[in-house]
């Protein structure tokens, strides 16, 4: 069930990038994936961190304001404990949607990057990214090749691959 929602999102998302049909976006998306599968991992890992440590603090910070406000203001309250675990359960809640948007936006935002610095269609985006996107394209094509010393002192640039 949880890869069939992520498929979905990652659907959704080459919808709106793409403006194709859904199961088009779909396929797009899985091999946009395969192909930048260290990317996307990363991106999931953070996602994943910042979630849990985001709802961890938003559900305890609001736990701990429940009870010490109920505690010092309220003192016929025998047992402050109740209400702090229903706010920190209904805190938890909003924060997973709250979270939820930002792990879905994030993820847009890379599919985005990744779609325009594969396609090299820079209509769209930002100046300050077309510089990055060039800088990050003329250093990964260095990577490719591999600079060989022949005996006449001439570099000879040769891929990486061929030997």
């Amino acid at each position: 069930e949880d890869l069939i929602t992520a498929m979905v999102e990652q659907a959704y998302i080459q919808v709106a990038l793409s403006s194709e049909s859904f199961c088009t976006s779909g396929y797009k998306a899985l091999y946009l994936q395969l192909r930048n599968a260290g990317r996307f991992t990363a991106a999931n890992m953070v996602d994943f961190m910042l979630s849990v440590l985001g709802k961890g603090a938003i559900m305890g910070l609001s736990a701990f304001l429940t009870y010490t406000i109920v505690k010092s203001q309220y003192p016929r309250v025998f047992n402050p404990w109740i209400p702090t675990m229903v706010i920190a359960v209904v805190s938890y809640i909003i924060a997973s949607i709250f979270l939820s948007l930002f792990s879905v936006s994030a993820l847009a935002i890379l599919h985005s990057f990744v779609v325009s610095e594969e396609s090299g269609n820079t209509r769209a985006t930002p100046k300050v990214l077309q510089e990055f996107l060039e800088h990050s394209a003329t250093e990964t094509a260095a990577r490719k090749y591999v600079v060989e010393e022949d005996g006449t002192g001439a570099n000879d640039a040769k891929p990486a691959n061929m030997d």
